[in-house]
């Protein structure tokens, strides 16, 4: 009997039901007992209530193994971005903050010796926030800080010296001058070092390098 289906089991079961009315009837009115075998009625509901707890214990077992995934998936530490002793890590890069005094092209080279990188390149405000207070941190009374943006051809269509796309912009209020010209840029302090200023690539201000490890 265990192994009928749950249709079968159910019509069983309302069959069953049914005869013990139609025997209760039957006795009321003096009519011959039918044939009923209550052993098997009760072995019919005693399975039905097995199939029944068997299914509801599958069901908490399948909750509570969704449950104990979903609680994996939230506890998986964060990747980590590991950056050498003194410089400060930021999305996916290193970035160093170099306060010796060199030339655009010098400062530029140092950052490709480092880690094969460049000076550095903002590429977005967010980012431009982060390398303003990495230079701020560490006190400088620089007035101006190299970054990477350079105008190599002076025809004042500017680019990164990484080669990241120049989509991004903070240059200072009358920067880049026609007046003045200057062909690479300089964070300056007068700014919190977020803005921009076009300046001579000879002249010597400290750096901020910019590699991934």
């Amino acid at each position: 009997m265990n192994d009928m289906p749950p249709r079968q089991v159910l019509a069983a079961s309302g069959l069953l039901k049914a005869m013990g009315t139609g025997h209760l009837d039957a006795m009321e009115e003096g009519q011959t007992k039918p044939d009923i075998n209550l052993d098997t009625r009760d072995s019919l509901l005693l399975s039905m209530a097995q199939t029944n707890s068997c299914f509801m214990l599958i069901s908490c077992l399948m909750f509570l193994s969704l449950g104990q995934g979903q609680e994996a998936q939230t506890e998986l530490p964060k990747a980590r971005i590991s950056c050498p002793e003194g410089t400060n890590a930021y999305g996916s890069y290193c970035y160093y903050f170099n306060e010796d005094l060199e030339t655009w092209v010098d400062a530029d080279l140092y950052c490709q010796n480092m880690h094969s990188g460049n000076l550095v390149s903002v590429l977005t405000q967010a980012e431009g926030a982060f390398v303003a207070s990495l230079i701020k941190e560490s006190s400088t009374d620089d007035n101006s800080v190299w970054i990477g943006l350079h105008d190599p051809k002076k025809n004042r269509r500017w680019h990164w010296s990484s080669g990241s796309l120049v989509s991004y912009k903070s240059w200072e209020t009358g920067a880049p001058s026609s007046a003045n010209a200057g062909y690479c840029a300089s964070l300056t302090s007068r700014s919190g070092f977020k803005k921009w200023k076009d300046e001579s690539c000879e002249r010597k201000f400290s750096f901020v390098c910019k590699f991934k490890n």
